[in-house]
């Protein structure tokens, strides 16, 4: 009799669980809010674009104690004698989530979590922890999924509005980040809200 061997599909997905604190939950949550995405499907692609960002690699580098290949051009030397990267944050309140990734990016995230000697898991956590708080990647995730509501001018505006406030209030310097969530706090609790609240503000300085 010969025993029948159950295929694995190509596109299944692999779960990871990264404990993760309560702030950084409620920061993808926000996102969630935002875009009308599942919060796994937010954590998800915040990761993607962090193992995409030469910046966020940049930021995770100095914990790195073995070799790591960004995108398969450019190489980052380890150092065994560096001493493994550690959270501090033992006291925060902590929440696990569930994202699942595609068998590549699950590969991309080993990888990382071998060059910083880490668990696949505790990657998972750090990478969004370093990719959320990045600016660009954060307002890029934002734009992707409000793209019916943007245009250049738009874009170039929201910049601006970071750049004046920045001129007037250089001891309390905002990003792009800051600004968005800010006109997030402004809008009412419906999705849509946001995005008009979101227009509404630029449109203010757009010169007609």
């Amino acid at each position: 009799m010969v025993e029948r061997v159950r295929k694995v599909r190509s596109d299944k997905k692999r779960e990871v669980k990264p404990t993760i604190t309560m702030s950084l939950y409620e920061c993808i949550d926000r996102l969630s809010y935002m875009t009308t995405n599942p919060i796994k499907d937010v954590a998800e692609e915040i990761c993607v674009l962090g193992l995409q960002s030469e910046k966020t690699i940049d930021l995770l580098a100095g914990y790195f104690r073995r070799d790591y290949w960004i995108q398969e051009r450019k190489l980052i030397r380890g150092d065994v004698s560096r001493a493994p990267y550690t959270f501090k944050d033992g006291d925060s309140q902590k929440r696990r989530i569930s994202i699942r990734f595609s068998q590549s990016i699950h590969d991309k995230l080993s990888e990382l979590a071998y060059a910083l000697d880490m668990t696949v898991s505790s990657t998972t956590a750090l990478l969004l922890k370093t990719a959320i708080y990045e600016s660009t990647i954060f307002v890029d995730y934002v734009l992707k999924h409000l793209d019916d509501e943007t245009t250049e001018a738009r874009m170039n505006q929201l910049q601006y509005i970071v750049d004046f406030i920045n001129e007037s209030n250089k001891e309390e310097p905002i990003d792009i980040r800051m600004l968005v969530s800010y006109i997030l706090d402004k809008a009412s609790t419906k999705t849509r809200d946001f995005k008009r609240t979101f227009v509404q503000f630029i449109e203010q300085y757009i010169e007609k």
